[in-house]
């Protein structure tokens, strides 16, 4: 007899997470019948099959990586032909190892973002959201990853959110959920996000959102250089003043020169030399 297994749409109190994970189960225990079954057991596992199918779609899909989820979308079930299950079913199994790696990403960087700012800890994901819905309009996708790439010592890792619209916000949150993933201590992880989001935008006042956001977030010791970086950059120097953003920003390199050179400024160091 054929075993085919439905799955309700609705399932109190279970996250996505947990759901995946009960999906891949039974997708590895689901039971076919042969092509010589009768038609009404065919029916039961064709059907089965495309409702697991079409609720790994919705649920797996926007975690994983863009080639694994094509590859899912990809997948068809036809209710009234049995090999289109087998075919599927083949399809299926070598997306489940993918689907449980991106599981493991996910949980990983949920552990390593928290769930608020505690002791010696910031709520990056909080810092990611707002962060990015301040700056969505400030920006472009180019520069944020221009930006990113230079001062994050990692590349940006997909974190799906159903709720940021916004493709440039999007990028942003990635970005910074990618630093809550990454090993670093509390003080580098709160330096890294500052420098990261001060360099998105030349406008004082979101420059200043932008400090209020990371101190809401748990970013309690902002250094004052952080504030000169502030008003250094909004008072708009030619860009000879200073170098393009290099790596050494890890260092804190960067920061210090430009804080040693606005310093120099106000100690009376010739501003035409700097505007001209």
């Amino acid at each position: 007899m054929c075993d085919a297994r439905f799955y309700p749409y609705w399932v109190p109190r279970s996250n996505r997470q947990e759901l995946i994970t009960r999906l891949i189960k039974e997708a590895r225990e689901f039971r076919f019948c042969g092509p010589s079954g009768d038609t009404d057991e065919q029916t039961a596992v064709t059907v089965g099959y495309h409702h697991l199918v079409t609720q790994l779609k919705h649920l797996a899909g926007p975690i994983l990586p863009e080639t694994a989820a094509s590859r899912l979308n990809s997948i068809k079930v036809d209710l009234n032909d049995i090999y289109s299950a087998y075919t599927a079913r083949a399809e299926m199994d070598a997306l489940l190892f993918d689907i449980e790696s991106a599981l493991d990403a996910v949980d990983s960087a949920e552990q390593a973002a928290g769930s608020g700012p505690k002791r010696n800890t910031i709520n990056i994901r909080l810092i990611a959201v707002e962060a990015g819905d301040a700056l969505k309009y400030d920006t472009t996708v180019n520069e944020i990853d221009r930006i990113g790439s230079a001062i994050f010592p990692f590349r940006s890792d997909e974190f799906p959110h159903d709720s940021i619209t916004s493709i440039r916000a999007k990028r942003i949150y990635d970005w910074l959920m990618s630093l809550g993933k990454y090993p670093c201590t509390a003080e580098d992880r709160a330096r890294l996000a500052s420098t990261f989001l001060l360099r998105l935008t030349r406008d004082p006042q979101q420059k200043s959102r932008l400090l209020q956001i990371l101190r809401d977030a748990g970013v309690q010791d902002l250094s004052p250089d952080q504030e000169v970086l502030s008003r250094f950059d909004a008072r708009a120097f030619h860009s000879e003043v200073f170098p393009a953003l290099p790596h050494a920003v890890w260092a804190g390199t960067l920061l210090s020169s430009r804080i040693r050179s606005f310093k120099g400024l106000q100690q009376g160091c010739p501003r035409q030399s700097a505007e001209h």
